[in-house]
């Protein structure tokens, strides 16, 4: 027999989901994070609930490596492998972006997001240190 609550409770996600433009919860919880900042002009206040940040800088870095390209649909980075496994290994919430930022010597080398000049890097971004420690240890 279905149940009338469980259905209606359905529904309520269902419109609520679609009414914010995503498929499921987690992809909500992912774009609408409060723990970070769409509108800063720095890595580290749009990051601003993490305390650990890591950036992939060099372009030789696994994260931009092809690992295999099966046509449309098929192509596969390194910085899918890397995003895969911090799903599965780390306890405590990790957020992934690709920010167009720049270094500006002025600001002690820290990253600016620049959205008309500069290059895209991946960022990784960890709440737990030992998350962070251990990813740091594998991906470095």
């Amino acid at each position: 027999m279905f149940n009338v609550k469980e259905k209606y409770a359905a529904w309520k996600e269902a419109r609520f989901l679609k009414k914010h433009g995503c498929d499921d919860r987690e992809q909500y919880d992912y774009r609408f994070d409060p723990d970070r900042n769409v509108r800063a002009s720095r890595v580290a206040d749009y990051f601003h609930g993490y305390d650990y940040v890591s950036c992939c800088e060099s372009r030789s870095h696994y994260a931009y490596t092809l690992l295999y390209d099966y046509g449309p649909g098929g192509i596969r980075y390194g910085f899918d492998e890397m995003h895969q496994w911090c799903k599965e290994h780390c306890q405590e919430k990790f957020r992934v972006d690709y920010l167009r930022v720049i270094k500006y010597p002025s600001t002690g080398n820290k990253w600016q997001i620049n959205e008309l000049g500069g290059s895209d890097h991946v960022f990784f971004a960890f709440k737990n240190k030992e998350d962070y420690f251990i990813y740091t240890l594998k991906w470095g």
